[in-house]
C-alpha cells in the first residue's frame, strides 16, 4: 500500500510529537542511585522509604527494596528516578523478608537530598552508612 502525503505528514507530525512527549517526560528526572551500608540478619533486608510515591510514600509496605552487593559485604543499593528541583526526606529501614514486618528504621534525622532544577542529567550516587 502506498501512503498518501497528507497520511505521511500526518504520521510523521504524530512520531515528533511523540518524541517530544518522552524528551520532556524524561528531562525532569535524574537517576540516582542509593548505597546503604548496613549489616542485616538472616531473613532480613534493607529498604528505604520517603516523601513521595517515588520513595513509596513513608509506607513500608510501599518501600523500595535494596539489592545487597555480592562484592561488597553489608553494602545495598538501588536506583530511582527522582524530580529535579525537588527535596526529598527518605529513611532506610529494616524488613523480615517473610512479612515484611519492620525491625528497625533509621536514626534521626532523616536522610536528604536536593536535586536542583538545572542538574545536568546523568545520574546522581547518595552513599550512607547506618550502624
Amino acid at each position: 500500500l502506498k501512503m498518501n502525503r497528507f497520511a505521511k505528514m500526518k504520521k510523521e507530525r504524530i512520531y515528533t510529537l511523540f518524541e517530544t512527549y518522552l524528551e520532556s517526560k524524561a528531562l525532569p528526572s535524574v537517576l540516582v542511585t542509593i548505597w546503604i551500608r548496613k549489616q542485616v540478619s538472616f531473613g532480613q533486608y534493607v529498604a528505604i522509604t520517603g516523601d513521595g510515591a517515588e520513595l513509596g510514600n513513608w509506607t513500608p509496605a510501599n518501600s523500595i527494596p535494596l539489592l545487597e552487593d555480592a562484592n561488597q559485604e553489608n553494602y545495598h543499593s538501588a536506583s530511582v528516578y527522582l524530580l529535579k528541583g525537588k527535596t526529598y526526606e527518605f529513611k532506610p529501614l529494616v524488613l523480615n523478608r517473610g512479612d515484611k514486618s519492620v525491625v528497625e528504621w533509621g536514626d534521626d534525622p532523616n536522610i536528604v537530598i536536593s536535586l536542583p532544577s538545572d542538574f545536568p542529567g546523568g545520574t546522581f550516587t547518595l552513599v550512607h552508612t547506618w550502624d
